[in-house]
């Protein structure tokens, strides 16, 4: 057994994987796509923008009067907000100030945008303060439409919200399948049969996915490959692992088989097992559902003494003569001495494990535990 095993990695076993959390994925891909727009949403701006046409003449051919400045200059901004009343500061004002010229002609086009609802206001101060400082140059002057100003629109600013929205739809499958990718890497647990059947040495008896055609193959198995096996101990790594006793109990039955099921709690007290292991009762009641007769116990310490002193399958054998199968379920491995005593005192141990979450270090130290009670082990059930 090499305790150095390293998977290598499958891309259709890891694409299977992935597509099993689908869900997952579309949650985070949605979330940051919410968390996207939202950031986007908080950093548009809405500005409002106001229009005016000028036309300035010159006596004769110098610079013109777009290149002089005037309409940026702070001391005409500043005039221009103080008129109007604004609270814009005038560098803030300054840079929402644009100034065209249409070619071939004398018209001089102010466009002022601002985030506050003032725009008209102060773009029509503008227009008289620049107007009064253009006329007061020699050689110039402004001859109309300097106090026609008109509301142009409101126009938003700032990140796109739809674009935003898809890329947060997309980063946020890109990070989950990312961080899916590096764990399915580097996380101790076992994936698929290579590792069970390679370097454990176990056989697969079936791979279950919650449909009846793991169980079926299950028995199968069991029923054709191991005819002399009757007493079969069902070992679990998960808690969550022991339903599979509960139902290959139910699924050999279903085919006609008669079937004990020694469950690891119990049910009804007058279906303890304790008691028939010492002796105070000898019967087993009549089976309640159809071919399955169900008995339970508690792994304690009275259990384990037993067990332990009273030989626990000559006890069961005896009471199980009519019986195809006893099917016994155990605590989880390593959670109780119970387990190890059942799995030696069985003809045979199933162990069952969860793909994505059984550790295969403790698969790895479990093999040791069960080869030292020289358990016969049938196979391995392994859990989508």
């Amino acid at each position: 057994m090499n305790s150095d095993y390293e998977y290598e990695i499958d891309l259709l076993d890891l694409l299977k994987h992935v597509f099993k959390k689908w869900k997952v994925i579309l949650a985070c891909a949605l979330a940051l796509a919410v968390i996207f727009t939202g950031y986007a949403y908080l950093k548009t701006k809405v500005y409002y923008r106001a229009q005016v046409t000028m036309v300035v003449e010159a006596e004769v051919s110098g610079t013109p009067v777009e290149k002089l400045g005037i309409f940026n200059r702070s001391d005409v901004v500043q005039a221009a907000l103080t008129e109007s009343k604004s609270t814009s500061s005038v560098s803030e004002a300054s840079n929402q100030i644009s100034v065209t010229r249409t070619p071939y002609t004398n018209k001089i086009t102010l466009i002022y945008s601002s985030v506050r609802n003032e725009a008209v206001d102060v773009l029509s101060s503008l227009a008289r303060k620049s107007a009064e400082t253009i006329n007061a140059i020699p050689g110039y002057s402004v001859v109309a439409n300097a106090n026609k100003v008109s509301q142009l629109s409101q126009v938003k600013s700032g990140p796109s919200i739809k674009k935003y929205g898809v890329l947060g739809l997309f980063a946020g499958a890109f990070l989950y399948l990312f961080v899916y990718a590096i764990k399915y890497i580097f996380e101790d647990k076992i994936r698929n049969k290579d590792f069970v059947e390679k370097v454990l040495g176990y056989s697969i008896l079936a791979e279950l996915d919650g449909s009846k055609e793991g169980y079926a193959r299950l028995c199968t198995n069991l029923k054709y490959g191991f005819r002399s096996i009757k007493t079969i101990c069902i070992c679990a790594y998960e808690e969550d692992g022991k339903i599979v006793a509960d139902n290959l109990a139910k699924s050999l039955s279903g085919i006609g088989k008669k079937v004990l099921f020694v469950k690891d709690n119990i049910v009804d007290e007058e279906d303890a097992l304790l008691p028939i292991l010492k002796g105070t009762k000898s019967m087993i009641k009549s089976p309640k559902d159809g071919n399955l007769a169900i008995i339970g116990y508690k792994p304690d310490d009275e259990l384990e003494r037993t067990l332990t002193s009273e030989g626990f399958i000559n006890k069961i054998e005896k009471v199980s003569l009519d019986y195809d199968y006893v099917i016994v379920g155990s605590p989880v491995l390593g959670k109780n001495i119970s387990t190890a005593i059942l799995g030696a005192e069985c003809d045979g141990v199933i162990l069952v494990a969860k793909k994505d979450k059984t550790s295969t270090k403790a698969m790895f130290e479990h093999k040791k535990d069960i080869d030292l009670i020289h358990a016969n082990v049938l196979g391995v059930v392994l859990e989508d």
